[in-house]
């Protein structure tokens, strides 16, 4: 069974890296206007205030450093990137 967690939930005991060898972060309004889109769509769409809502980020990759609770984000680092800023803005 698929475990549910917040983004909160999975990135505050941890860190976080991205290795050199994955691109810089390049999501522009191409892909940032649909995927804000979508979520609030979503949201408006499913805006009934009793019911839990789950909306699916899509998959990551991470690898683990042993005996540590460090990552390297070796898939997903773009959404993961944006997530992020996202909630950043929605906090301000």
């Amino acid at each position: 069974m698929e475990q549910q967690r917040t983004f909160a939930d999975i990135v505050k005991p941890y860190s976080f890296t991205i290795p050199d060898y994955q691109r810089a972060y390049s999501w522009g309004e191409k892909q940032l206007i649909p995927f804000i889109s979508d979520i609030l769509e979503y949201y408006a769409k499913n805006d009934d205030k009793s019911e839990d809502k789950n909306y699916y980020l899509g998959h990551y990759i991470l690898e683990g450093k042993a005996g540590s609770n460090e990552y390297e984000i070796i898939d997903g680092q773009q959404r993961i990137s944006t997530v992020y800023l996202f909630l950043l803005v929605c906090k301000h």
